[in-house]
């Protein structure tokens, strides 16, 4: 991997709001994320093709592909929303579900599938199809997972890229009716504490 990479204090706020921990820097340049006792572990760092890659690792097993985006605010998002549901969980507020209408035309899923040394370091498998978000014809981000569940985390996704981060914030850490982001389905619902390890909440 190349460059190290650094987590904002503003993410970092956040991830300890869903009581993961944070290491900014770590050996091989891999920025962490922790839960306490350290079941679940997130690294993200920067492959050589300047990629920012995102590996899981639960109960101290070895790290698995998860996620990859050439943007870092991408990949915030992704950790916004990743964590969304476990600070609503501890404030705690209203169990909701993410309002899918906002996301933006622009955004779509398709297959993508990286080639060369760089996207085989990427990815730990060149040859293997996964499913990524475009805009436009750009690809915004990768997902590690199979078709249902990265079409899922993907479409989530793209709702999170269409807001802003201080819209995020306002939605799962104070809006007890969700705001603009979260509609509130009594008895029902998404954002349980039990959401680590997936975009998609428990």
């Amino acid at each position: 991997m190349a460059d190290s990479v650094e987590i904002s204090p503003d993410l970092q706020t956040w991830a300890w709001a869903a009581a993961f921990s944070t290491t900014s820097i770590e050996g091989g340049g891999r920025a962490v994320f922790s839960t306490s006792d350290s079941e679940v572990r997130y690294f993200l760092e920067r492959g050589d093709n300047g990629w920012l890659r995102v590996t899981c690792s639960h109960r101290m097993g070895p790290a698995q592909f998860e996620f990859a985006a050439p943007l870092m605010s991408t990949i915030e998002k992704y950790f916004y929303g990743l964590f969304g549901w476990d600070v609503r969980a501890n404030v705690p507020l209203k169990r909701a579900t993410l309002n899918e209408n906002l996301r933006e035309a622009r955004f779509h899923i398709g297959r993508f599938t990286g080639r060369g040394p760089a996207y085989r370091a990427l990815f730990d498998d060149a040859e293997h199809y996964h499913f990524a978000l475009f805009d436009g014809d750009q690809v915004v981000a990768v997902d590690g997972f199979g078709k249902t569940l990265a079409t899922i985390r993907l479409n989530q996704l793209a709702v999170y890229l269409s807001v802003s981060t201080a819209e995020i914030r306002y939605s799962f850490q104070e809006a007890d009716d969700g705001g603009r982001l979260l509609t509130v389905n009594e008895g029902e619902g998404e954002g349980t504490a039990t959401a680590k390890g997936t975009l998609t909440p428990g």
